[in-house]
């Protein structure tokens, strides 16, 4: 049932991390800096590397690098994503835009917080490609490795969803200048009373289609994400926009009747945006781990559709689905 606490069909579990890193784990007292590893890592206590939560999105490709207070409107999306520190954590580590981050409490305590920058070394250049030696870290980030039964976070698809951004660049102009792929952290915020109209900000209102991958993770630290689900929102014709809502997993609602894992989720984003939700045919996923493949997939095929001009956008029932093409595009 979609209301049971399980891991089971997880999905989001980079977003809402309850078990992330401990102040010994990453040596970050008040009073020494972490010991840098490649962008996106710090070297934990055992000499080992540990990744840092990647809050890039949640701050803009704008964003100027160094310290500072915590803006007010990020303090909440912090601490939904478990990166907030407490007066008993001690400060915490995250990436943004490839640098190392603490975020630290000051004196007012959870409504005070600070971003302390760890600036890297600057990279020496290599003679013989004229390219950064420190570049070659780069195929460690956040979301290019997949094993064959990993759940998805959002790192994974956000990261797909860059590649599929700049092949419909390539391939289709004029359907990418109109088509926004939303990263799944800002999709979360949407969902969020404090967050929502910042949230709606940074989607804007330009674009005729929006695919948004849709978690039932809760505003709430302790509501973990299980299960993945995609939205799509038509808004060609902007009276009447529409949500077409794809789940791969149908489940009883107690009354005989069967409901999408995420109807609700998925309706509250739909709502949000100012569109009517209906659900779609979607093929049913065979194990559990592979909801967020039927999420990036989806979209792909749905893209498909809309370069050719196919009309049929509610029925993916027949979906090929391929972990295998997924992990090769994100190790690319």
């Amino acid at each position: 049932m979609a209301g049971a606490r399980s891991n089971t069909y997880a999905g989001l579990d980079s977003f809402v991390d309850l078990n992330a890193p401990t102040p010994s784990e990453l040596r970050d007292d008040a009073q020494s800096p972490p010991v840098l590893g490649p962008a996106g890592f710090v070297v934990g206590a055992s000499g080992s590397l540990v990744e840092l939560e990647d809050i890039g999105p949640l701050v803009g490709e704008n964003w100027q690098h160094g310290s500072r207070p915590v803006p007010d409107f990020l303090l909440d999306a912090l601490d939904n994503i478990g990166v907030l520190p407490t007066q008993f954590s001690g400060p915490r580590q995250v990436s943004i835009n490839g640098e190392t981050y603490s975020i630290t409490l000051r004196t007012r305590g959870r409504r005070d917080a600070q971003f302390i920058h760890h600036p890297r070394p600057s990279p020496v250049p290599d003679a013989r490609t004229g390219t950064s030696v420190t570049g070659a870290s780069s195929a460690g980030r956040s979301g290019r490795v997949l094993g064959a039964t990993d759940w998805l976070s959002n790192e994974h698809i956000q990261r797909d969803y860059e590649l599929l951004t700049q092949e419909l660049q390539e391939s289709n102009p004029d359907l990418a200048a109109r088509t926004q792929f939303v990263n799944p952290l800002i999709a979360q915020m949407v969902r969020s009373d404090a967050l929502a109209a910042q949230a709606l900000n940074w989607i804007g209102h330009t674009d005729d289609f929006l695919f948004l991958p849709v978690n039932d993770a809760g505003a709430e630290i302790e509501r973990r994400g299980s299960h993945w689900s995609l939205l799509l929102i038509d808004r060609s014709d902007r009276s009447r926009p529409v949500a077409h809502y794809y789940d791969s997993l149908m489940v009883d609602d107690g009354y005989g009747s069967q409901v999408g894992y995420n109807d609700r989720p998925a309706a509250e984003l739909a709502r949000r945006l100012g569109a009517n939700p209906q659900r779609a045919a979607m093929r049913q996923q065979s194990n559990t781990y592979d909801c967020g493949v039927f999420v990036v997939d989806g979209t792909r095929e749905l893209v498909r559709r809309l370069a050719t001009g196919q009309p049929d956008l509610l029925n993916l029932k027949n979906l090929r689905v391929s972990r295998l093409a997924l992990q090769n595009r994100l190790r690319s």
